[in-house]
């Protein structure tokens, strides 16, 4: 049972149910857990779920949109290069993972629907410095920007969720902190050594 102070008023309570939200999606997915579980780990009643967010379903949606703005908390600079860019998107798997479990969660359980109409301005920044990148000839342009970014993030959330099964298939050691560096730059370099 959560002995926490319970949360009190609109603001507390949802930021309280939307934690709850993360924490436990992550943990064990978005179907293994129930209204009642969030409810018990947001030491609230699970009458404020319907309230604040009609349903489980809303509560997803309002944990999804927190999340991608807690990616958007790295902050990417304007002199920053498309190279740069592809590094931060892998970086934030490495620094938030509890964000890339929580879509990996959605995506394996067929809920990719809370992803669709996704438009922000940090994914745009981010493909317009790769796009501008390859056309000064200093990443791979035989690709859409897009595709680049979004298999940076598949390498890096690949990595993340099945680490323990490719350190143990490659015989690497699983205490290694070089292993991941060495990931980014075998990606980096591939993507920048192939201009042609």
């Amino acid at each position: 049972m959560n002995t926490a102070t319970k949360p009190l008023g609109k603001t507390e309570v949802t930021k309280a149910l939307i934690e709850a939200g993360i924490k436990l999606f992550s943990a064990r997915g978005i179907k293994a857990i129930t209204i009642r579980d969030i409810a018990k780990e947001a030491n609230v009643n699970s009458v404020f779920i319907y309230r604040h967010f009609d349903n489980k379903d809303g509560l997803v949606s309002a944990v999804v949109s927190t999340l991608f703005d807690r990616m958007e908390s790295i902050k990417l600079e304007d002199e920053d290069s498309g190279e740069q860019m592809l590094y931060k998107s892998v970086l934030t798997i490495r620094t938030q993972p509890e964000i890339f479990r929580i879509f990996a969660h959605l995506s394996l359980e067929n809920e990719g629907d809370f992803f669709e109409g996704i438009k922000s301005p940090y994914f745009q920044q981010m493909i317009d410095k790769i796009r501008e990148s390859q056309k000064q000839g200093k990443l791979y342009n035989k690709i859409d920007p897009e595709v680049l970014l979004a298999s940076s993030y598949a390498l890096g959330l690949g990595w993340h969720i099945f680490k323990p099964m490719l350190i143990g298939l490659a015989g690497l050691d699983s205490t290694s902190k070089t292993t991941p560096k060495q990931i980014e730059q075998l990606w980096f370099d591939m993507i920048s050594r192939s201009r042609s």
